[in-house]
Order: structure tokens, then sequence, then C-alpha cells
């Protein structure tokens, strides 16, 4: 062992724990079975946000959404604690990230302390963004003329072969995963500084919408009775589903979610793939790896696609495995309630570094939540999570409604939410003064609200709701007038606006 770990920090992006676990949906990623038998699988791990951009920065920071002030309504990731690539990169580690999710890119200020930061959508990082140059002409003897007046000798090769790469190649097979394990071998065997320790960032985006496994996987998952023509013409435009433009029942959904179910396998044969690569190169057992989702996704539950609006279990609850043979026991199993913006201290642990001690900062390792005895280990009394400003905003939502009756739906979802969650109960309060309870033990699916059931939990959960954060206030946004055309372009594909 070395004295330091390596650190690769994996993110599959909008996984959630119901479908990417191991031990509740088994044989849909048996290479992270297989994996989660070497480490310790957290099966209530609990994100800070039900989105990319919060929680990112939560996984980054240790902070809650209000802490970083990262989100819909400020788009700039700056936070006032250092974050962890940038600590770690300070005390001698080689720092390196590869994002597919064009919201963890540096227009937004995810490569901060970061050696190395590629994007997936970029076959490299040199040149210019097309997009940019050609956004305000209409025709194309203008685009020409802009291109041939704004590109140099120097920017023009690789801004073309970015502009071919994106145009014909990136999405056409997977969203990234395949580029990104060649990325990460050629970093860990050829780029990196030999003798200094790495921290290596993967934003794998396999399951996020449009839910499209290579033909080897599409199929793997079809439920019963349905036929390759379901899942092929299965509606996967989400915000024409949440404005009421179309309509869905059950066998609809459970086609969309076999979908989603294939694209986590076709991401586990790429991650399986990965770690034995690692294995083979000798630094598997160097390196602590952290497997995590940022969110889930809800697929019709509560009336809802994507991972917006809400602050249920679909979107919280996130899968989390640790593996590190000398100081994480394997086959291991905790059910104590953890956070994932514990993945800060935990990994700042692991290289012998202390966490920042400021109350709005994680100090709870989850290197201390995973002994021999997990009956033993001590979890949280409560989690908590935040979603400050809707996103897409409703308005641009109501303008596509199919209903007026649709567009009042919509103005429901016009709030800003916070939660508390226990082991056992949940509740939620919105910026509306509307509020939700759940007893998690009887109904995990949290389908009845029963807070007039249970008056003294709303009121000890509401109360320490309230201490720790404050009333829950409408969060204003800002505009988007400072995206550049081509990340606007990739966020729309995303579906994000």
């Amino acid at each position: 062992m070395v004295n330091r770990p390596n650190v690769c920090l994996i993110v599959m992006d909008t996984a959630r724990a119901q479908s990417a676990l191991p031990t509740e949906n088994p044989g849909v990623m048996p290479n992270l079975e297989s994996f989660a038998y070497e480490g310790s699988t957290f099966t209530n791990a609990i994100t800070t946000a039900p989105w990319t951009l919060p929680s990112h920065a939560s996984i980054f920071t240790g902070q809650y959404t209000s802490d970083h002030r990262t989100n819909a309504g400020s788009l700039s990731f700056d936070p006032e604690v250092v974050p962890l690539a940038a600590r770690l990169s300070e005390d001698g580690y080689e720092t390196a990230a590869i994002s597919n999710n064009t919201w963890i890119s540096p227009e937004f200020g995810f490569d901060t302390g970061f050696n190395h930061f590629q994007r997936g959508w970029k076959l490299t990082s040199e040149g210019v963004e097309l997009t940019d140059i050609v956004r305000n002409n209409d025709t194309r003897t203008g685009q020409l003329r802009a291109i041939l007046s704004n590109l140099t000798l120097t920017d023009f090769p690789a801004t073309v072969v970015n502009a071919l790469y994106n145009r014909f190649y990136h999405k056409k097979y997977d969203y990234g995963a395949k580029l990104t394990n060649y990325r990460t071998k050629e970093f860990v065997s050829k780029t990196r500084d030999e003798p200094h320790p790495f921290f290596l960032f993967l934003n794998y985006l396999e399951p996020h919408l449009e839910y499209d496994p290579p033909k080897s996987y599409r199929y793997e998952h079809k439920p019963k009775g349905a036929s390759a023509t379901d899942l092929d013409s299965v509606n996967q435009e989400q915000w024409e589903y949440i404005c009421g433009n179309v309509s869905m029942d059950d066998a609809d959904f459970r086609a969309l979610e076999a979908l989603y179910e294939g694209e986590l396998s076709y991401l586990d044969y790429r991650l399986g793939n990965l770690f034995e690569w690692m294995e083979e190169e000798g630094v598997l057992d160097e390196t602590m790896i952290i497997i995590v989702g940022d969110h889930g996704e809800n697929i019709g539950n509560h009336r809802l696609m994507d991972h917006q609006y809400c602050l249920y279990d679909t979107l919280l609850r996130v899968p989390l495995i640790i593996r590190y043979p000398d100081s994480v026991p394997e086959d291991t199993t905790v059910q104590k309630l953890v956070e994932a913006r514990d993945i800060y201290p935990t990994v700042l642990d692991a290289c012998g570094l202390n966490a920042p001690e400021k109350d709005e900062v994680s100090s709870h390792s989850l290197l201390e939540c995973s002994p021999k005895n997990p009956s033993t280990t001590e979890g949280r009394d409560y989690a908590f999570a935040e979603y400050l400003v809707p996103q897409p905003d409703i308005e641009q939502l109501k303008n596509r409604a199919g209903s007026a009756e649709r567009a009042d739906h919509l103005d429901s979802l016009d709030r800003s939410l916070r939660c508390i969650r226990t082991e056992d109960w949940k509740l939620i309060k919105a910026s509306d003064g509307r509020m939700e309870l759940y007893d998690l033990e009887s109904d995990p699916e949290e389908s009845e609200d029963v807070k007039d059931t249970h008056p003294e939990v709303v009121s000890e959960l509401s109360e320490v709701l309230n201490s720790e954060f404050g009333l829950v206030k409408k969060w204003d946004r800002e505009q988007f007038n400072e995206m550049s055309g081509s990340t606007r372009s990739q966020l729309e594909d995303l579906g994000y606006i």
C-alpha cells in the first residue's frame, strides 16, 4: 500500500439507488455488485439536491446548497470553502477531471483545482467553439466570414476536429463512457507524474435522458409482454409529459425504465472494464474508489419525469459504494443515514488531511461509518436536501402547457423546497407554505402524506429544519445571459433549458 492513496471519484450521473444498487436491483449492474463485495455499500445515502449543478458542488465542498449557493439562481461555482480538487492539489496530488455533463465544466467554475480537465463533448481541449463564432449570423456566407475572421491558423485544426466530433460522433454510440475510459487509462498510465498520488474525478452521463443504450443492451431488460417497438417508440420528452401534452400509462413507464436500466447495464460494462484494467496495472488496491450517484430520476413517479421540482427519494437516495482495502472493510452494508456531501471529509480523511472546521462543512468521514460490525455504525440522525430554484423556469413550461388545468399544476411546482429526513420519516416544506410528511418505514414510495395524523412528528422535524436553515423562502433566479451559445446548445440537448 502507498502511504497516501490515489483517489478515484466516480459519479454515475442520474443513477438512483432503487435501480442501481445491487442490493435492491440485482442483475442490472453485475460488475458493480462484484465491486461492492470488495468494499462498503451505503444503502441510505442522501444527496443534498435533486440535480447536477448543486449536488456536485456539495460533493466538492461538503456543504449544502444554501452554503455554497451554486444552483439555478446562481450558476457559478465559486465557494468560499477550498474545493476538494484544489485542497488535494495543494497537498501534492495531481488532479484530473473527465466530465460528460455540461454543467460540470470550466464555464461554471468546476475546473477549480484540477491540473487537467477534459470535457466529454470535445475531442481536444484546444480550439474555440464554432457555435459562439457563428451564433449572430443567419446565412452560410456570414457564418463563413465570421469563422475566417475569428479563427487563427493555430486554432483552426482543433476547432474543426471538435466540431466534426460533436456533429458526427459524440452521442452516436454512447454518452462518453468509452472515451472516458480511454482518457482515464491515458492519464493513469502516461500523462500523470508517477511519483505523485492522483485524484481523478469521472462523471459518466449514460443513465441521463435520453435513454439510448447501445443495441446490445437496449432490450436486455424489456418487460414481459412488451415488444422492441414499445421501447423504441416510448415518449422521452419529459417536459411534454409534465406539461400535459403527452399521455403515458404504466406500460409506457415500464418501457422507459427498461431503457434506463439498459443504460445502467452498459455503464456497468464500462466500469467493469476500467476496474479490470486498474487491477492489471497494479493501481486498483492503491486507489480509494468512490462510486456515487449525484441524484436520481423520476420515471413517472409522482407524476414527474426527469429530476426536477421535488425532493422525493426517487431523486435523493443515491447509490454509494467505497472500495479501499487499506481502510474500508469488504462485503459490508451500512444502513445508517449518510449524505453525499460526506464524501468531502472522507477523501480528506483518507489522504491524511482535515476538513475545514466550519459548521457548514461536513466533518462526517465515512471511514468512521464502516467498521467491521456495521450494526454499531454511527450514522446521521438527520439528512437534509434543498431545491432552491426551479429548473427549467416554470414560465417556460407554461408556454408549452397543453391545457389551462395543466398550467395550474405547473404553478404548483414554482416554489423552493427543503426537506429533513430520518431513517423513518421525511418532512418536505415549501416556500408557499405547503408541507408533506411521509412514513418511510411503512411507505417507502412516499405515496401517502400523513402530516394530519402525525402533528407531533411534523412539529419536531420542522423545528430541526428551521434551526438548520431558517424559514423556506423563494429564491430569485438569474438569467442565462452569460452562457455561451455552445453551452446553451449542450444543455438544451440534455433537457435543462
